[in-house]
């Protein structure tokens, strides 16, 4: 039962994060919180809950094929508890219940104006080297259209067994580029 804890805490954190970027690639890595906080510390918890620090790592580039055709893989891995696998006691065998996560991602840029591409997520047991799932996959197209707009659609459907329970999703993207007309794309975003 929770209805003896303190209705809030205030829990202050920081995060650290370096990226590094070209014209044609990018790469980085962040931790959002790098403090952990001991939840169980509560009166009258019973349980040992504690937040454990996230790590992100991604990176891509872009791949010029012809004048008009641009290749752009990348990839995202964020894992939880690297560094931080012991529980109160010390004990080292203290397990994290969250696998690890693996984005790959590949896209076709045409003449800057027409994008499309796919993507796989994958959980994977770092330390096991073992895979746990397959979770999903993604198509998606994207048009530059003039005068500074974009429009966009994808669609996220699952590969793991919850994909007779999930029909996945579609998402439409409607976008801006501000001051467009005064100055037209002086650099092509491709990250």
């Amino acid at each position: 039962a929770f209805y003896d804890l303190q209705p809030s805490w205030i829990l202050p954190n920081v995060g650290l994060g370096v990226y590094l970027s070209g014209e044609q690639f990018y790469v980085g890595l962040g931790v959002p919180e790098l403090i952990e906080y001991d939840l169980s510390t509560a009166p009258n918890f019973e349980q040992y809950i504690r937040e454990i620090r996230h790590y992100y790592v991604h990176g891509g580039l872009v791949w010029p094929i012809s004048t008009s055709l641009k290749l752009k893989p990348s990839f995202l891995f964020r894992t939880v508890g690297w560094f931080s696998r012991t529980d109160p006691s010390g004990n080292s065998s203290f397990r994290v219940a969250a696998p690890s996560e693996l984005d790959l991602d590949i896209s076709l840029l045409m003449n800057d104006i027409l994008w499309v591409g796919l993507s796989f997520r994958t959980a994977v047991e770092v330390f096991s080297k073992k895979t746990a799932s397959a979770d999903s996959g993604d198509i998606w197209v994207a048009w530059y259209a003039p005068a500074g707009f974009r429009l966009g659609m994808a669609y996220d459907f699952t590969v793991s067994r919850l994909a007779s329970q999930s029909l996945g999703s579609l998402e439409i993207m409607i976008g801006y580029e501000f001051n467009y007309r005064k100055r037209g794309i002086v650099t092509p975003r491709y990250f």
